[in-house]
């Protein structure tokens, strides 16, 4: 089986069925392959917002120590390779196409989605490259994500929005109780929630018998460097103020797993800040910044970065069905000099006609282009008609967000 067969017997044979959550299928296949999971230590992340920055920045940290980790997480922008990693090295496609040929009958046998298929391959490629330890990503909610198979030693759980209110829950209550569900008895757990969620969280914790761990304190000096508790002189590889929530709930980890006998010294911990490299998000490239904010919550944050920074933008902007893209458009409205109005090549992506409804009765200039290319030629021809203070901001989903880099990597200007 070649990469380009691997892929297309998972998008095309797998992934006609879109969301099945439920932990059965998960179980049974994990347990002919002799629960590759329970091979080495796990810490699972889970989330609306800040996910695979945490998985990043931890991930970066501990293998800046000399710790073996794999990262498994979701979704990709370029290559599904970029799901499965081990020491920030995605796994290479020669090695995915013989995994996903070796597990076909298994997936075939058990009817698994896409998302289950790849989560056992994670799990099953880390046992066998002897990782010590596994950053492993939510997928969707948390309580029958595929990923819940994972007897974690330590939980994490970002902050917690309306999302997929059709699978977790049309209230924050509900929401935080399925991503709480991650949650085991006697574990750890880290979170950043405020409010509601966080009472969620601290209830579920305790009904498991689980340790809600302390955050420790962000300071920040004036013209000085970020210090969180004890860790001094920090400097943030990834752009964006609300990256240092989620380094804090990364330094949170790193002084428990000390704890637990990990070696991983404090000049580690700031070259791993430093150095992490999470692409798509608050990327820059020739004029251009590009933004996974795939959400209400992330958008309002991405809006805000701009907003301070004094930016006028060309917005490209490409939304999955799933999204409040009412609410997401509206949060780049009032910077926006241009909004174009395209789609990522996804079943799931709202059409830009239904996007252009919006803008009945608006005087905001916008336009459609059908695809991302097409897209991203428009916003730079008009870039060049804009005054000095404008950047093209392309945004709405990492699957908009991963069709830009392949264009722009291919023209240089990334």
């Amino acid at each position: 089986m070649t990469f380009t067969d691997a892929v297309r017997f998972l998008e095309q044979t797998l992934g006609t069925t879109r969301i099945s959550l439920g932990l059965t299928r998960m179980r049974r296949m994990l347990a002919e392959l002799g629960d590759p999971q329970k091979a080495f230590r796990i810490i699972h992340v889970a989330g609306t917002n800040g996910k695979g920055s945490v998985s990043a920045m931890l991930t970066s940290v501990l293998t800046h120590s000399g710790i073996r980790t794999g990262m498994y997480i979701s979704p990709h922008l370029s290559s599904v390779t970029e799901r499965i990693s081990i020491d920030t090295i995605s796994i290479t496609s020669r090695s995915f196409a013989a995994l996903t040929s070796r597990l076909r009958p298994l997936f075939l046998r058990h009817g698994a989605t896409y998302f289950e298929a790849l989560t056992v391959m994670a799990l099953l490629h880390f046992k066998e490259q002897k990782v010590d330890l596994a950053v492993v990503e939510v997928g969707l909610g948390g309580r029958l994500d595929a990923t819940n198979m994972c007897d974690a030693m330590l939980a994490i759980i970002t902050n917690i929005s309306l999302e997929h209110t059709d699978w977790l829950g049309h209230d924050l209550a509900s929401i935080a109780n399925e991503k709480a569900g991650i949650i085991k008895p006697g574990q750890r757990v880290l979170t950043g929630t405020l409010g509601v969620a966080r009472q969620v969280i601290r209830r579920v914790a305790a009904d498991k018998g689980a340790v809600l761990l302390s955050l420790p304190r962000i300071q920040r000096p004036k013209g000085g460097a970020l210090a969180i508790g004890n860790h001094h002189d920090l400097h943030l590889g990834l752009r964006g103020k609300f990256q240092e929530d989620n380094a804090r709930l990364v330094i949170g980890a790193i002084d428990w797993l000390r704890t637990q006998g990990f070696r991983i010294p404090p000049e580690n911990v700031r070259k791993g800040l430093e150095h992490v490299r999470w692409p798509g998000r608050m990327e820059q490239g020739t004029n251009i910044l590009l933004d996974c904010a795939h959400n209400l919550t992330g958008a309002k944050a991405l809006a805000g970065e701009i907003r301070s920074s004094g930016k006028n933008i060309i917005l490209v902007i490409g939304i999955l069905d799933d999204k409040d893209y009412q609410g997401m458009i509206r949060a780049f409205m009032g910077m926006s000099s241009l909004v174009i109005l395209t789609a990522p090549q996804s079943i799931r992506a709202i059409m830009p006609s239904e996007l252009e409804k919006l803008f009945i009765g608006k005087s905001i200039q916008h336009t459609i282009e059908k695809t991302i290319p097409s897209a991203l030629r428009r916003a730079y021809h008009e870039l060049n008609e804009q005054k000095k203070d404008t950047i093209i901001l392309v945004t709405g989903s990492c699957y908009t967000v991963g069709e830009a880099r392949t264009y722009l990597q291919k023209k240089g200007l990334l």
